[in-house]
């Protein structure tokens, strides 16, 4: 008879590592329910992993903690190896089958502390190990190596994943199970961290298989009622935690005692109804009274049939109590020889703890004096190793500060630029860049503190960009413009070549018969008419005549003007550019037509010219550069 048949057992492994114990259980007849709480991932850093194994080479051990490191290792790195320990056997068992036999484990269990237990782990002072194992794991092994005086790394190969479940797919399992194996402390916890009050209830009923009496205790105050767990770590050992053999074979035979018991209870009733149908037969009425030798012989008869169905009955009994007392001298024989090899494997652990705490005592002693001679030297170097340590905080902190004062010199640098391109060169544009460089810079290094000189930069910046810049190369391209075409401007008015008198064109030659004196007279008169011209003008305002000679000097006086307001637009003189323009304009209305389209045009640019604001006012830039400096004093 089976008894694991139909029974429903919930696994925690991860889906990789749980084909094995599920092949096992089907063997059995049972029915695995995985429910993996973890999944095994790198944790990443693949290329320093790589490069520490194959540091570590030339060590004196690798310590392995679980299948997972093994396989790992096996995959980043593959040998030569030191020597190597494993933390239990199915850890030793990966090893071999991955290239890498005769790892070295306890026999006794698959703790941390059976492993340190090791005879090959005790007189280790000065010699160096490598710990592979996952994160988050106990550094119980490395705890103890250092206390023995040895060097020990952990070096964390792996990753545990939390794989989430729907309510539904938890309540379903832990319904439906009737065993549980679960293989790590943290797998447990987080199991009845998962599932509600009631379904937690009806989980700790359940039978609980765990690897190690670490998680052992652990399950018991986590509540969980009946706990097993093996004395080696493997897969078969876990299922035949769910299958004691002893007991199996008692539960076995209690049933089939039972139905020889009920048999031979059933053999007196069917004999009793035999009698029956005798006395029944016997109280027919006989064709002839029996003889009184007949009666006798019956009588007879059925007290030796009475005799032997007692008899019967009786070594039944005996047979079935006797087969019951040999099952349990069996089961009694096969506990004394159990008890007696626990009891000589304990003599011999014993012993062999007897003659470590021996030599774990001299070596002590040992350790003691040298502690003791050493005492000085390690305080000596321990004072040492914290000025050293001490002096690079500070020569961190001076490289740091330094680099970060550098910049900050810089940003100064860039701010006092700012402030004398816009004060002494009034260039607002090169101080504009300036600004925008210090902002980057002081960005760049995402100081909190700086933030106040940004915000001062910012409105400085804003300031600037409101100032209005004019047009200057426009304005110098106009004038130019306009003192080209001076000399196409048509004057008020010309004098002729030369004038003639009325007098004389009135006049024809003079007479002849006029006296000497008459004559006289009109010499004089055309003589004076040759110097000076007398007309009438109809205009109120009489206008001023040049000869054409002196023509020149009118349009040379015009240009000179507006080459005037050339040099003050170029020089940024206000003041200078609209005082010629203004005069420009007045000499072009008293000496040109008014009314010449070229010499509106020319006035109209004069007035536009006038307008401008060649040194308009400049914002203060110097609350940025007061701040960067405070912060630089402080920083000092």
């Amino acid at each position: 008879m089976n008894v694991a048949s139909g029974l429903r057992v919930l696994i925690t492994r991860p889906a990789a590592q749980s084909a094995g114990i599920e092949d096992l259980l089907r063997r059995r007849g049972a029915q695995p329910l995985p429910l993996p709480l973890f999944e095994i991932q790198p944790t990443g850093e693949e290329a320093g992993h790589r490069a520490t194994l194959s540091a570590a080479r030339t060590w004196n051990g690798w310590l392995f903690t679980s299948v997972n490191a093994a396989r790992e290792a096996a995959r980043l790195d593959p040998g030569p190896w030191p020597p190597l320990y494993a933390i239990g056997q199915a850890t030793a068992d990966a090893l071999a089958t991955l290239g890498h036999p005769g790892a070295r484990h306890s026999r006794s269990g698959s703790s941390s502390e059976d492993l340190l237990a090791h005879a090959d782990l005790q007189a280790i002072q000065g010699q160096r190990f490598l710990i592979c194992t996952g994160e988050g794991g106990r550094d119980a092994l490395a705890t103890g190596l250092r206390a023995r005086g040895a060097d020990a790394q952990r070096l964390e190969l792996y990753q545990r994943v939390a794989v989430d479940h729907s309510p539904a797919t938890l309540r379903e399992a832990a319904e439906s199970c009737d065993a549980i194996i679960c293989t790590s402390g943290d797998g447990l916890e987080r199991l009845c961290a998962m599932l509600p009050d009631d379904l937690r209830s009806r989980v700790q009923s359940c039978l609980l298989v765990v690897p190690s009496p670490r998680v052992l205790e652990l399950a018991r105050r986590l509540g969980f009622a009946e706990v097993r767990a093996p004395q080696r770590t493997s897969d078969e050992a876990l299922v035949d935690c769910l299958f004691p053999p002893a007991r199996t074979q008692v539960e076995d035979s209690a049933p089939a005692s039972a139905p020889t018991m009920n048999s031979s209870q059933q053999v007196e009733p069917s004999l009793e109804a035999g009698d029956a149908g005798a006395s029944f037969a016997s109280s027919a009425p006989p064709a002839a009274p029996p003889a009184p030798s007949a009666s006798r012989k019956g009588g007879q008869r059925r007290g030796v049939l009475g005799l032997v169905i007692f008899l019967l009955l009786a070594l039944a009994l005996a047979g079935g109590f006797g087969w019951l007392w040999w099952e349990e001298r069996e089961q009694l024989a096969e506990q004394t020889a159990l008890h007696d090899a626990l009891l000589q494997k304990l003599e011999s652990q014993l012993a062999a703890l007897e003659t470590a705490s021996g030599e774990q005592a001299m070596r002590l002693a040992d350790q003691s004096r040298v502690s003791d001679r050493n005492g000085t030297d390690i305080a000596a170097l321990q004072s040492r190793i914290e000025d050293t340590l001490a002096l690079m905080s500070r020569i961190s902190e001076d490289l740091s500060g330094g680099r970060t004062r550098f910049q900050l010199a810089s940003v100064e640098h860039l701010l006092m630029l700012a402030n004398d391109r816009l004060q002494l060169e009034r260039d607002v544009k090169s101080a504009l860049i300036a600004l925008d460089g210090a902002d980057a810079s002081l960005a760049r290094l995402s100081d909190p503190q700086l933030f106040p000189v940004r915000e001062a930069l910012a409105q400085e910046r804003t300031a600037l960009r409101a100032v209005p810049v004019p047009d200057l190369a426009s304005a110098a391209l106009t004038l130019a413009s306009l003192i080209e075409r001076v000399p196409s401007l048509p004057l008020v008015s010309h004098a002729p070549a030369q004038f003639e008198s009325s007098g004389a064109r009135a006049s024809g030659a003079p007479d002849s018969a006029a006296s000497g004196w008459r004559r006289m007279l009109n010499a004089v008169q055309t003589a004076a008419r040759s110097l000076f011209t007398i007309r009438r003008e109809d205009n109120a305002k009489a206008m001023r005549l040049l000869p054409p000679e002196a023509e020149a000097v009118v349009y040379h006086v015009l240009t000179l003007k507006l080459e005037a307001a050339r040099v003050a637009l170029l020089t940024s003189n206000t003041v200078a550019l609209r005082e010629d323009a203004r005069s420009a304009s007045e000499w072009l209305d008293s000496q040109f037509k008014a009314d010449d389209p070229g010499a509106l045009a020319m006035k109209g640019e004069l007035e536009r010219l006038q307008s401008l604001e060649l040194q308009p006012p400049l914002p203060d830039i110097s609350r940025s550069l007061t701040a960067i400096r405070t912060r630089l004093d402080a920083a000092r």
